[in-house]
């Protein structure tokens, strides 16, 4: 439960930050739970453009950067910068087209057939 605003207001500084960083992080586990249960939705690895489209937007970054980080397949280090994220939403939700967008290192998000997917290029192949 986030306190409400007049109450995050009172006490010093030390009081206001503490504050702002429980709501923070009660705002994140609801992203977190959110992107869960959006996820969930998901059928041999590719979730419905109609349930991305119904979360709210911080759900739908949140799910974005999940699924790429799962098809880059690192250590966790891996995330998509906010503004690519942002694009990619916006044209997740202008549409139905097939498309696919080149994410950092390779990752590949892929839209067509009502379905959104990531995934890892292909190895590359060395000739020798």
């Amino acid at each position: 439960v986030v306190p409400p605003l007049d109450a995050l207001c009172e006490g010093g500084l030390s009081s206001k930050l503490d504050n702002l960083r429980r709501q923070a992080e009660a705002v994140q586990a609801w992203i977190d739970a959110e992107a869960d249960t959006v996820l969930a939705a998901r059928r041999s690895g590719a979730l419905p453009l109609a349930t991305y489209r119904e979360a709210p937007e911080p759900v739908r970054l949140e799910v974005l950067d999940r699924l790429a980080a799962d098809a880059a397949a690192t250590d966790g280090s891996y995330a998509v910068p906010y503004a690519v994220l942002c694009d990619a939403d916006a044209k997740l939700c202008g549409g139905e087209a097939a498309w696919t967008l080149h994410l950092p290192r390779g990752v590949l998000l892929r839209v067509g057939h009502g379905a959104l997917s990531c995934a890892e290029p292909p190895p590359s192949r060395s000739v020798g």
